[in-house]
């Protein structure tokens, strides 16, 4: 064998034992924070029904922002967006509110939309703005197929 081959198999060896830590590693952190992540968003999204109750949906959006603004972390911006998606189902419709919103498959109207709504709220550049901003294009095409919008 020569010695190629066998800095290659010793390379994919030892790829495949850092998948098997990796995953491992991913399996045990998800064991022990799964229920506190899944209550953290089941209370996100009961949060946002009840905002959106008695609210428009761009009141909605307003409240996801100024949440951004407080959240920090990788579970805070999955938080948030379970909580606009809920208060959006839930909110009152606000004339135009869904206005020049691409669809999410319009990829490069998407990019474009998105930095110049983000830009507007003062999140320039800001990839959890960006993120967050997709819920509104889901909640604006869903409404497409119905006659709320």
């Amino acid at each position: 064998m020569s010695k190629t081959v066998k800095v290659l198999l010793i390379l994919a060896a030892g790829f495949v034992v850092f998948l098997v830590v990796a995953v491992g590693a991913g399996a045990m952190w998800w064991k022990a924070n799964k229920v506190r992540l899944m209550e953290g968003g089941s209370k996100a999204m009961a949060e946002g029904k009840a905002f959106g109750t008695s609210r428009q949906d761009a009141s909605c959006v307003d409240e996801a922002f100024r949440r951004l603004d407080s959240g920090s972390g990788f579970t805070d911006e999955i938080h948030n967006r379970l909580f606009l998606s809920a208060c959006l189902k839930e909110a009152q419709p606000t004339p135009g509110f869904c206005e020049g919103v691409p669809a999410m498959g319009e990829i490069m109207s998407s990019v474009k939309w998105s930095l110049t709504t983000c830009t507007r709220r003062g999140k320039a550049n800001d990839q959890p703005c960006s993120r967050l901003v997709q819920e509104i294009q889901k909640h604006c095409h869903a409404e497409a197929t119905s006659s709320r919008r």
